[in-house]
């Protein structure tokens, strides 16, 4: 089967690379089914991740904390980060990421010391 394509999902480069683009590697005369496609994509995604962080960023981990609509939506996305990291995956509560990181930014440059992610918990309408 075509279970060796490999994806590098970088289609709108990285933080630090924004230049730098994806590609899908290994294909062959005959394309693969979309199935495969998409596992390769997320296996991409899951490596990806994993090779942004320095060597020692796992050492003495119990766990990997996860957080993000693409990981809460995709099982197969969760599967591959637990596969790649080694570790077991737990998820945060908290399901407004950019509102809660924008409020945090906010907060951090008004100056206040009173905003925390316990607080914005509870003020985020579930």
């Amino acid at each position: 089967m075509h279970e060796d394509v490999q994806v590098v999902p970088l289609w709108y480069g990285e933080r630090d690379r924004p230049t730098i683009r994806g590609a899908i590697l290994d294909l062959g005369a005959e394309l693969p089914d979309l199935g495969t496609l998409a596992r390769s994509v997320v296996r991409g995604i899951a490596r990806n991740l994993r090779s942004r962080l320095p060597a020692d960023a796992l050492q003495d981990r119990r766990r990997v904390v996860g957080r993000g609509t693409a990981l809460r939506r995709t099982p197969l996305l969760r599967a591959k980060i637990r596969e790649e990291f080694g570790l077991p995956l737990t998820m945060t509560r908290t399901e407004e990421e950019n509102a809660t990181g924008a409020v945090l930014i906010a907060c951090r440059r008004a100056g206040t010391t009173s905003c925390s992610l316990k607080a914005l918990h509870k003020a985020i309408p579930h």
